[in-house]
């Protein structure tokens, strides 16, 4: 298996790092401090064509794999991690309609999602309660050809900002978990409940909706929606690998610099063994996480059993990326621990990459169920 990126793939990486250097990195910090939707920047993705990536041909997309989503997400986030969510989201949700979308579907949706003029939200999480479960759960009816949704979604990715939702909902009670789909809705039927007001990722819009008789088109089928949520689920963990790891990349690059240059005792701190094995720790996190989303991307993208490599790089990666942030912290001493500088907000934007889903969406026992076979 070839880890080597293509032409193709470091053209986009480098496309998405101008435009971060260029657009995203100067608008961060400042966005942190007053959070709001950042329109005009996400209208910039998609004129750049960085939000077709996931879309077929066919409907003006560029037919891309998941390596190459990960190269953008990547480069994104080096400068702003919410902005890389929201793409994220939006390229994720516009794989499944791809592959799993009804031919009306499609029709009806992928050419203004390839062209960026409809953002894509994801609504997973149920409020208060695992999947499939609790008293506000999203729940659908069959209706003639379509579907009708009731109940409550929480932590909803794109929440509030976006044009389209994919939806969970189970449709059968008595199978539980097994019993849930995934359906489309217009976000005109869907009421903003209110936003989430978070740590970390704060221009990363995330709300609370509500359901009320929202006529829906089910993608793929009701046999097939378990397996379709979970390939949803797996390209999130890989996309979310990715924007750790750009956050981190840009963590590590302003505390190795802060390492050379501040002086304590006569001496760089960077002379000091004990921030050179924390450096090494962070590095080593670092290219482990590119090694485990490259090879999870590149699993997925030649048909394997992506669900699996999935889990192991998101048990890695969200335990690694929050050692990043700590220890990045900890090199910068105090001056890390204010707001003045970049290095908390790196660490809290590093932290919320695998932090906005299902509470009860742990990788172990995927891995482990895998290991027991």
């Amino acid at each position: 298996m070839n880890f080597e990126y293509t032409q193709e793939q470091n053209a986009i990486k480098k496309a998405a790092l101008d435009f971060t250097v260029k657009e995203l990195a100067p608008a961060a910090h400042g966005d942190d401090r007053e959070p709001h939707y950042p329109r005009e920047l996400v209208g910039k993705l998609a004129q750049l064509g960085f939000l077709s990536l996931s879309v077929e041909k066919s409907y003006g997309g560029s037919g891309s794999g998941l390596m190459d989503m990960l190269c953008l997400v990547d480069g994104l986030a080096t400068g702003y991690a919410s902005v890389a969510s929201i793409a994220a989201t939006h390229l994720a949700c516009g794989k499944i309609l791809s592959r799993h979308g009804s031919d009306a579907v499609k029709e009806k949706y992928l050419k203004d999602v390839a062209k960026g003029s409809k953002l894509v939200g994801y609504a997973f999480a149920e409020p208060g309660a695992a999947p499939a479960s609790g008293d506000k759960k999203a729940v659908a009816a069959p209706e003639g050809e379509k579907y009708v949704l009731n109940g409550e979604k929480t932590f909803v990715l794109n929440g509030g900002a976006a044009d389209l939702y994919l939806v969970t909902a189970q449709f059968d009670a008595e199978a539980g978990p097994k019993g849930v789909g995934m359906f489309v809705v217009d976000a005109s039927d869907v009421e903003v409940l209110g936003d989430i007001d978070k740590l970390g990722l704060r221009c990363f819009p995330t709300a609370r909706i509500g359901l009320a008789n929202v006529k829906a088109d089910i993608v793929g089928s009701e046999e097939s929606g378990p397996k379709i949520i979970a390939e949803a689920q797996a390209i999130f963990d890989i996309l979310n690998a990715a924007v750790a790891c750009g956050v981190g990349r840009t963590t590590l690059s302003e505390t190795a610099t802060y390492s050379n240059t501040r002086i304590q005792f006569g001496a760089p701190i960077g002379k000091i063994q004990a921030v050179q094995w924390m450096l090494a720790d962070i590095g080593t996190d670092l290219h482990y996480i590119e090694l485990g989303m490259n090879k999870a991307a590149a699993v997925y993208d030649e048909g394997g059993d992506f669900i699996t490599e999935a889990a192991y790089v998101k048990n890695y990666a969200m335990n690694a990326s929050q050692d990043i942030g700590m220890k990045s912290v900890q090199i910068h001493g105090g001056m890390g621990y204010t707001r003045d500088a970049n290095i908390e907000r790196y660490f809290r934007d590093i932290r919320g990459a695998f932090h906005l889903e299902s509470i009860s969406d742990y990788p172990q026992k995927t891995i482990a169920k895998n290991l027991l076979k």
